[in-house]
């Protein structure tokens, strides 16, 4: 496969690339496109192309192990996008905005355009679930003070409904501040942030690669299906 030369950084704020507004696909529909779909609209969200095929296409699937097996390079991202810019506009636009807005750093000078349009997409590409859980970095926000007045260990399972993509950037790499709950909310890239900021009852983001691997101390000797955010939990706290 032949992977062209990631997307220079100044390319990704294009709003060409970005913020290109399908004519297919009305976005004010996105919560219930799966109804009285057009042609147009079945074409742009390609229901036809399912994960397993994802999983197996040559080069879709060269994609996809390189991101499930290095996490912590973000680049990949932008090759992906770049292999998908002519063939699934969508999910290419979600990637770059995946890089820009998913990490530590604040790339490129987040905006409230791009992290809208990232919502968006985010709506739009619900009928690739499966692919949407191996291509984005991060979990889920935890410790939210919408149950502060609940003890440590249910406020640490319970789940955020925003973003550490749509956070408010501040002038700190890893920092971005809640607009709903007037909190700073603390990118913990480590298990051992994690649980320190847990332990003193911050807000954090919590990335995927660092949940897995909590998943995969916590579980390997229990049967089913546990829900690793409980088990981590009481482990913790004792809940």
């Amino acid at each position: 496969m032949d992977i062209k030369k990631e997307a220079p950084l100044d390319q990704l704020n294009s709003k060409n690339e970005l913020f290109e507004e399908n004519p297919c696909v009305d976005v004010s529909k996105r919560l219930t496109y799966s109804q009285n779909l057009s042609d147009g609209e079945m074409n742009v969200i390609r229901p036809d192309f399912t994960y397993s095929a994802m999983l197996t296409d040559p080069d879709e699937g060269t994609f996809l192990e390189l991101l499930t097996s290095s996490p912590n390079d973000h680049s990949s991202l932008l090759t992906y996008a770049e292999y998908l810019r002519d063939k699934d506009k969508m999910r290419s636009a979600f990637l770059r905005l995946e890089y820009l807005l998913a990490g530590k750093e604040n790339l490129g000078g987040l905006n409230l355009e791009q992290q809208i349009r990232y919502r968006e997409l985010l709506n739009l590409l619900d009928p690739f679930e499966n692919w949407l859980q191996l291509v984005r970095r991060n979990n889920r926000l935890m410790n939210c003070p919408q149950s502060l007045q609940q003890p440590f260990h249910v406020r640490f399972e319970f789940r955020c409904p925003n973003l550490w993509e749509t956070l408010t950037p501040t002038e700190e790499n890893g920092v971005r501040h809640c607009e709903d709950c007037q909190r700073t909310v603390h990118y913990c890239d480590t298990v051992e942030l994690v649980e320190l900021h847990a332990k003193m009852g911050d807000c954090i983001a919590v990335p995927a690669r660092v949940t897995a691997t909590v998943h995969e101390e916590l579980t390997q000797y229990t049967a089913g299906r546990p829900d690793v955010h409980q088990l981590w939990e009481r482990k913790l706290f004792g809940g």
